[in-house]
């Protein structure tokens, strides 16, 4: 039995976060997205990730939509990552603000806006796909509002190549492009989950596009890093997004009935006992309340009780949530 004698929520809706820790560790989807335990630490990979990802947006945005130039669009990526970054004081010093922008000019350097073979995908709005959000109703209700559970996501850049649709996403690496790295892409939740996304939407995707970055970690301060690029096409056949949908229907339907049994009062939620407790060679969150004889103080100790509100861009208290659901 696991109970953490805290209040718990059901998630709100499903993305790939929430489901793929649901397949890694039954333990970590619990304390997360059940428990919704999270720290206040803020992590300088994800942390440089996201300003990253919102220099990437800030320029499709003004070369796609508002027709401005690439010096323009790198201006605005660069303004945009120095926000996004913020005052964080990072404990990597491969991941500074001066390396995310570093690498946003060399990544528009090697992937020219308009001349690297990407032509966004238009979508019934008009609108080309950069950060284009999805939510889709999957059915089945929501085990305290009532409303139906949706699958969601925002897909950062969705774009054609050889006259075939993409979703595109940029992922950094600390190391080289080794053989191991380029095959972790094949057979991702994030990225089937994206062309079933993009079938609702009745446009036909072929696969996923991966661009990689390296962040080199062993770079003087003041000198600019040598960042290497690369670019991979993963084919992904319509038989396995099938496959995926039928399984993803499956597990939260046992999500569901794993929720109604910690409501119950006999809770299972099992350890994963695997690779996931050390994944990218860093430990897990919660590894220290997973062994202890005493989680629930380990876990007080450490995590607050938040839920990431994506349309607000922030954590919110679990309570405040459950206010504004009407389940306070």
């Amino acid at each position: 039995m696991y109970n953490l004698n805290a209040e718990t929520l059901f998630p709100p809706s499903i993305d790939s976060q929430v489901y793929t820790s649901w397949l890694t560790c039954k333990r970590k989807f619990a304390n997360r997205y059940l428990y919704h335990m999270q720290t206040q630490y803020e992590s300088t990979d994800l942390i440089a990730g996201a300003s990253l990802a919102a220099a990437m947006e800030a320029a499709r945005t003004d070369f796609y939509l508002h027709g401005k130039s690439q010096e323009e669009a790198i201006f605005s990526a660069m303004r945009a990552a120095i926000l996004e970054y913020g005052d964080h004081v990072p404990q990597k010093p491969e991941k500074t603000i001066k390396r995310v922008l570093d690498a946003v000019v060399a990544y528009f350097d090697h992937f020219p806006l308009g001349m690297d073979d990407l032509e966004p995908v238009i979508l019934a709005d008009g609108h080309p796909a950069v950060e284009a959000k999805f939510r889709i109703p999957l059915g089945i209700a929501h085990p305290e509002t009532g409303e139906e559970l949706c699958y969601t996501g925002t897909m950062d850049f969705v774009a054609t190549k050889y006259k075939q649709v993409f979703p595109v996403d940029e992922k950094t690496t600390g190391g080289g492009f080794t053989q191991a790295w380029e095959q972790q892409w094949h057979l991702r939740n994030q990225f089937i989950g994206y062309l079933w996304a993009l079938r609702q939407a009745q446009i036909t995707g072929h696969g996923a596009i991966v661009r990689g970055i390296t962040f080199p970690k062993k770079v003087d301060p003041d000198e600019v890093a040598n960042h290497q690029f690369i670019e991979l096409m993963i084919p992904i056949a319509p038989q396995v997004v099938d496959y995926w949908e039928r399984q993803m229907r499956q597990e939260v339907q046992a999500m569901l009935i794993a929720y109604a049994e910690l409501k119950a009062g006999n809770p299972t939620f099992q350890l994963s006992f695997g690779v996931n407790c050390n994944d990218y060679n860093r430990k897990c969150e919660f590894m220290d309340a997973c062994t202890t004889s005493n989680p629930e103080v380990a876990i007080a100790q450490k995590f607050d009780q938040l839920v990431w509100m994506s349309d607000r861009r922030e954590n919110v208290s679990l309570a405040e949530v459950k206010q504004q659901l009407g389940l306070a």
